[in-house]
């Protein structure tokens, strides 16, 4: 497997569930967010956020910035994109 189907495969597994596709949506529409802030959005536990924080985080769909005490959470626009877009190119071009 070479590494563009890595980020694919870590970038799809991260995508595929739909609490975590809420978490993104979240964060797109609201910008930055804390973790309680995206707990307050969902009906979701703390645990369980987190949880599919760090998988979001470690796909690299999203930043997470330490800011004192808390993180905040953005969306990494560049890795979507080019993610997204190697994947298109691999399978649309001819």
């Amino acid at each position: 497997m070479n590494s563009c189907s890595k980020v694919w495969c870590g970038f799809f597994k991260a995508i595929h569930d739909h609490h975590r596709q809420h978490i993104l949506e979240i964060i797109h529409h609201s910008g930055p967010l804390n973790a309680s802030e995206i707990i307050g959005k969902l009906k979701l536990s703390q645990p369980t956020v987190s949880h599919h924080l760090k998988i979001l985080s470690q796909a690299k769909l999203i930043h997470a910035k330490k800011k004192g005490k808390e993180t905040v959470y953005t969306i990494n626009k560049s890795e979507i994109s080019q993610c997204c877009g190697s994947f298109m190119e691999k399978y649309t071009s001819e």
